[in-house]
């Protein structure tokens, strides 16, 4: 089952403040992909803006805690990356589907 991203927000780009935030809400699946789940940032903040940042925090869906496994983003291949506590990447095929990680884009 692919991912699901919706865009929460976007805001910025006033004169005062000409930075872009866009957050993100990635609903996983139950089959993470080796490597991360390709995301295609440059397309969902627009054409023309430059990535300074990518914060990510998973939380439970249901209730909206923590989860107990860190996410990243990988500017290079473009995905995002599941991190056990030891700070592995997350195993091919472990079932991710009761998490959403809310992603927080900085751009200019």
């Amino acid at each position: 089952m692919p991912i699901t991203v919706t865009t929460h927000s976007i805001g910025g780009a006033s004169p005062s403040a000409p930075l872009y935030h866009t957050r993100l809400n990635v609903v996983l699946d139950n089959s993470y992909p080796t490597g991360g789940y390709l995301l295609g940032l440059q397309d969902r903040i627009g054409a023309g803006k430059a990535i300074i940042s990518v914060q990510c925090r998973g939380v439970v869906t249901s209730s909206g805690a923590p989860d107990t496994r860190s996410y990243e983003y990988n500017a290079t291949t473009d995905r995002l990356v599941g991190l056990t506590s030891s700070r592995a990447e997350v195993a091919a095929a472990v079932d991710l589907s009761t998490v959403t990680v809310e992603v927080l884009v900085t751009a200019n």
